[in-house]
């Protein structure tokens, strides 16, 4: 009896001891995976940010560099820059670099398991759009359709008198009927407001207007610009001290506003002549029931696009009779009643639209390329987004 049991103890021995050494494999596969996939969720990090760099280096390229050399740029970013071994790069449209970045962990510990190295990779998109977060913007909106009617480089002239308006006007022709006839057939528009390629390309007061911006939110420090609703906010913003981002991703914001002319602003442009500067284009006035961007009271502009241009001057302008309409009488109000001019002395603000122009700030729509004319921006869009 006493062999038998001295025998069944060793045996138990023995089974705790294949017990124990399972259990200390199975715990090592457990260590080897947390610190193996620890290192290896650390490398995803890396790769992401790797393709994240490589997806904006591409589509900044694609913007406002060489777009041949995006592809190449972005390969680069992602390795020579960020670490990733492998990286590929997708150009689509000419406006979307979609990246994938990749490396080889080798493991610690999980050879022991037969895992002896794990591949990480990440993937990015970035886009050359028109941007949707704007700034370094001036608080003046144009009308969309119309400022797209104007080519790139070309000058135009922005109609600021209130008592003056681009449209019909009432008229007594020489037999002493009465009728309409749209400003630019009567007058000599072209002259007036020709650019030195012979095109006259006029904005009116209907097509322009200013607008208020709100108060900037956090992490935007207070703006000094934004303590009234008046004259000295247009004029403090359009000195370049507004910094905060305007945000209308989301189909376009009512900003309130007015149409009329304010002159201290012409002022202030004409110290700040010569340099590019982002605006407003607006497609419609805000309905009554849509909830107003800021808390300044006036017409509200919806606003839904982004345009730039140079402010050259704000000179004062006018506008002759064509010859074989001078006995046509004008009866508008604001309007001459002679027969050499429509009007004199009109004010104008003196632009010349620019494409290409960027934000420094912000991200863009990544729906697709940025309209001609449309403010560019460049950013990070979800990879899944068509």
């Amino acid at each position: 009896m006493k062999g038998l049991r001295k025998f069944s103890f060793r045996a138990n021995e023995g089974q705790v001891l294949i017990q124990v050494a399972l259990f200390l494999v199975v715990l090592l596969a457990f260590v080897a995976l947390a610190v193996d996939m620890g290192m290896a969720y650390a490398r995803r990090r890396q790769m992401q940010n790797a393709a994240d760099a490589g997806a904006l280096a591409g589509a900044w390229e694609l913007c406002f560099g060489n777009p041949s050399a995006a592809k190449t740029k972005a390969e680069q970013t992602a390795t020579q820059r960020n670490g990733a071994q492998q990286a590929e790069a997708t150009i689509t449209g000419g406006w979307r670099v979609d990246m994938t970045a990749s490396i080889v962990v080798e493991t610690y510990l999980a050879g022991v398991i037969g895992i002896s190295e794990v591949p990480v990779s990440a993937q990015a998109a970035a886009a050359c759009s028109g941007t949707r977060n704007l700034c370094n913007v001036w608080p003046i909106t144009f009308h969309k359709e119309r400022f797209e009617q104007i080519p790139c480089n070309e000058q135009f002239y922005v109609w600021n008198d209130d008592s003056l308006e681009d449209g019909a006007l009432q008229v007594q022709f020489p037999d002493g009927t009465t009728g309409t006839m749209p400003v630019c057939d009567l007058c000599e528009c072209d002259v007036a407001f020709g650019s030195p390629d012979g095109n006259s390309y006029l904005i009116s007061t209907a097509n322009r207007g200013w607008v208020n911006f709100p108060f900037p939110q956090t992490p935007y420090v207070p703006e000094p610009c934004v303590n009234n609703c008046g004259a000295n906010q247009l004029i403090c913003i359009i000195g370049g001290d507004y910094n905060a981002p305007l945000d209308f991703r989301s189909g376009g914001i009512c900003l309130p506003g007015q149409p009329g002319v304010i002159t201290s602003v012409l002022h202030e442009i004409d110290v700040n002549l010569n340099r590019e500067a982002n605006l407003l284009l607006w497609d419609r006035a805000c309905t009554a029931g849509e909830p107003m961007t800021g808390t300044c009271p006036g017409t509200g502009y919806h606003i839904v696009g982004t345009g730039c241009f140079v402010a050259l001057g704000t000179p004062t302008v006018d506008l002759r009779k064509k010859a074989e309409y001078r006995n046509v009488q004008i009866l508008s109000s604001g309007w001459l009643r002679n027969n050499t001019y429509c009007a004199r002395n009109i004010k104008t603000v003196l632009g010349e639209k620019k494409c290409g122009c960027a934000s420094t700030c912000g991200s863009t729509s990544g729906t697709g390329p940025p309209a001609p004319g449309e403010v560019r921006g460049v950013s990070l869009i979800n990879p899944d987004q068509p």
